[in-house]
């Protein structure tokens, strides 16, 4: 995997600075692209440094009518302490001060499993759970997740490109915003 920074969108000296990664994946063996990642940060102390580098991309919009469908999953109040088994040792998810120090009321759910949440939505309710169906998958996160949350996905199919956004109903929030899937 090789990575690179491929733009900063300055936001200014209070409101924080938007960091675009990519990453690409290739085989080991023979060199064969396998994925493209890309990654955006939020530096929220980072503003007054400048932008460059690749522009901002507009955010995908979901459409303007009702879900084709929703789905709900409880979030385990353990989730964040279980999650941590795959690597990500990020204090903010297991210590109720490092989360208060990081301006959380406690512990948040780490954003990759909110993520596979989402993606889980969209294998179980439109792709019948075959993942090689899915060619790419992306979002924007807004808010945290919270070990204990009911999390709402809104599913909308438009063809191949699944459109999606996700809540937590009982908190009045949405987590993940402009949603989008494309089916193979």
């Amino acid at each position: 995997m090789t990575g690179r920074v491929v733009g900063v969108q300055d936001k200014g000296r209070e409101r924080g600075a938007v960091i675009v990664m990519r990453q690409d994946v290739t085989s080991a063996s023979d060199g064969a692209a396998i994925a493209t990642l890309t990654t955006t940060c939020f530096a929220r102390d980072s503003g007054g440094c400048g932008s460059g580098g690749e522009p901002a991309v507009a955010p995908h919009a979901v459409p303007a009518r009702e879900p084709d469908q929703r789905v709900r999953y409880p979030v385990r109040p353990d989730a964040a302490l279980l999650y941590r088994l795959t690597g990500d040792r990020n204090p903010l998810h297991a210590d109720p001060e490092a989360a208060r120090g990081a301006g959380f009321t406690q512990p948040i759910l780490h954003g990759l499993c909110t993520f596979g949440m989402t993606s889980r939505a969209v294998l179980e309710r439109i792709a019948g759970w075959q993942p090689d169906r899915v060619a790419s998958h992306e979002a924007r996160f807004t808010a945290p997740v919270y070990p204990g949350d009911t999390l709402e996905v809104a599913l909308w199919q438009d063809g191949s490109t699944v459109s999606f956004q996700a809540s937590v109903p009982d908190r009045g929030v949405t987590v993940l915003a402009n949603g989008k899937v494309v089916l193979r």
